[in-house]
Order: structure tokens, then C-alpha cells, then sequence
């Protein structure tokens, strides 16, 4: 294992280390634990129902956007593959799972694929930020506002040391920011990107939908503000790969968002880690499912993760 792997996994471990560490500090697991218990058992279909309604949306922009690049993929298919990225990527950091996706829909190499993907996710990437941005300032009116987005910043400026400038798997492209300058240029030239900003914003619409039943779930009293806030500050942390998922660094900024916000730290952890525990339980049931049906009896299909 070459020198920048082993930082990638240090930087991982350390921040899911501090991150859950913030997350445990001055609660009592008891009072965490009945919180949690509260829950609403028809939330828990609920909130399977609603993820996996978004997968399904996800899954048909992403047969429409490879579809631009001549490739028949059937709905059923992109959902398949939609789920064993989920799954890739829970366990994988640098969004390994995405990149999974594109080989597994186009059986091109990996520098190909990884534009297409890259493609579909800036679309998501310029929704959020811009659902972040509008949030941000209609919610924080103080100080607190700035300090969350310098903590974004901050682990962006962590992504950019380290997953791109180090990155030297690319001999054509020579690095990370001339994949995302080149998927940039394809987004903006697609005639459907219009469709493609609409489509996505409602699938974030949805995702808030998803946080709501989970709010609701724990009895967790809160305006929509905060919960689409919840959702789009959860979200856009996960997609810096860093950890596997987000993992710690999305439950310790989200959880200090509630926290400023007014709601009661016990609750905000128990709704962190519920949010969490019910994300990992679908990707591990319906992403595991796929992956051991489709990969593991499939030795072809194996070989891309080489690259993550």
C-alpha cells in the first residue's frame, strides 16, 4: 500500500474517531436509548418507502444521463446498480460506489465511467448548494450561520489536499480536477439540463420528506426550515469523500446544527443515530442483497473496485 492510501485511511479513521466522539460527549447513552425507543414503528415503512422511491428516481436520471452516451440500460437495471453504489460506498471511502455504478452500466474503462457519474452527481452538487445557500441565510441570522459554513469549507479544503491533488491514478487526465473540469463541460453542454436541475431538486424535495418522517418519528418538534437544513447539510457532507459514507463527519456537523438551533442535545444525538442506523439498515438489506447477487457470483463484475 503506497504512501497516499495509507493518509486516505488515517484521515478516514480520524475523522470518524472525532466526529463520533463529538457526537457522545455530554449525553447519557440511557437517555439516548429512550428516545429512541419512542419511535413510531410506521415510520420505520415510511422511511423505507421514501428511500427507496428515491432510489428509484435517482435510478431513472441515471438511465437517462448514460443514455447519452448510447447505453441501453433498462430501469430495473439502474436500480440494481443504483443500490450496490449505496452499498460500495457505505464501506469504500472517495465514493468508490459511484464509480462502481458507471462500470457496472457501461463496461467502459474507468476514466469514461467516471465522467458520466461525475456528470449525474454535479447536478445533485449545484441543487444542494444552492437549497444549502438559500437555508443558510434564511435560517442563521448570527454568527452561528458563518461557523458552519467555514466547517464545510474546511473539510473541503481537506478533500482538495487529498483526494486531488495527490490523486495520480490518472495518467490521461493527470488528475481529479481535469475529470471534474471535463464532467463540468458535459453538463452544461446536455440539451436536457434543464430537465436534469428540475428532476433533481424534486429528488431532494423527496429526500427532505424522508427527514421529516424521522423528526416526526422520534416526536422531535421542528419548522420545515431546519429539516430540509438537516437534510441538505447531511448530504452534501457526505459527498466529500473523506469517510465511507459520510460517516462521523456528517452526524458531527448536522448535530451541532440542531444543537444551535435549540433542540435539546439528547434528541438531536438520538436523531443523528437513528437517521444513520435506518440508512445503513436498507443499504445493508437491499444494496447487500444486489451486491451478493450480482457481484459475488460475478467475477467480471469484481474488478473495477481495484481502482477505489
Amino acid at each position: 500500500m503506497d504512501k497516499s492510501k495509507k493518509i486516505r485511511i488515517f484521515v478516514s479513521f480520524l475523522v470518524i474517531i472525532v466526529g463520533f466522539y463529538y457526537v457522545f460527549t455530554g449525553v447519557a447513552f440511557s437517555d439516548v436509548f429512550q428516545v429512541i425507543k419512542g419511535l413510531n414503528p410506521l415510520m420505520l415503512l415510511g422511511f423505507f418507502s421514501v428511500q427507496l422511491f428515491i432510489t428509484l428516481l435517482m435510478s431513472y436520471r441515471w438511465k437517462c444521463v448514460i443514455g447519452e452516451k448510447g447505453v441501453d440500460l433498462g430501469l430495473w437495471d439502474s436500480f440494481r446498480y443504483y443500490n450496490i453504489s449505496f452499498f460500495v460506498n457505505f464501506f469504500l471511502p472517495a465514493r468508490a460506489g459511484d464509480l462502481y455504478r458507471g462500470y457496472l452500466s457501461s463496461k467502459k474503462d474507468f476514466i469514461d465511467s467516471s465522467l458520466i457519474v461525475l456528470k449525474e452527481r454535479l447536478f445533485d452538487l449545484i441543487v444542494l448548494m444552492f437549497f444549502f445557500s438559500v437555508l443558510v441565510i434564511t435560517i442563521f441570522e448570527s454568527f452561528t450561520g458563518y461557523l458552519a459554513i467555514l466547517f464545510m469549507v474546511l473539510l473541503a479544503g481537506i478533500f482538495t489536499y487529498f483526494f486531488i491533488e495527490k490523486k495520480e491514478e490518472l495518467p490521461v487526465l493527470n488528475n481529479w480536477y481535469v475529470l471534474f473540469r471535463s464532467s463540468f463541460i458535459e453538463a452544461v453542454k446536455t440539451k436536457r439540463k434543464t430537465f436534469y436541475l428540475l428532476f433533481t431538486a424534486g429528488i431532494w424535495l423527496v429526500e427532505v420528506l424522508k427527514t421529516y418522517i424521522v423528526f416526526y418519528g422520534l416526536g422531535i418538534e421542528s419548522d420545515l426550515f431546519l429539516i430540509a437544513f438537516f437534510t441538505f447539510s447531511w448530504s452534501l457532507v457526505a459527498a466529500i469523500p473523506i469517510s465511507p459514507s459520510g460517516l462521523g463527519s456528517s452526524e458531527a456537523l448536522t448535530l451541532f446544527i440542531l444543537v444551535s438551533y435549540g433542540i435539546l442535545r439528547t434528541e438531536a444525538v438520538s436523531l443523528v443515530l437513528m437517521y444513520r442506523g435506518l440508512l445503513v439498515t436498507i443499504t445493508l438489506i437491499v444494496g447487500g442483497s444486489f451486491y451478493v447477487r450480482d457481484v459475488l457470483k460475478n467475477t467480471d463484475m469484481k474488478r473495477p473496485m481495484d481502482h477505489s
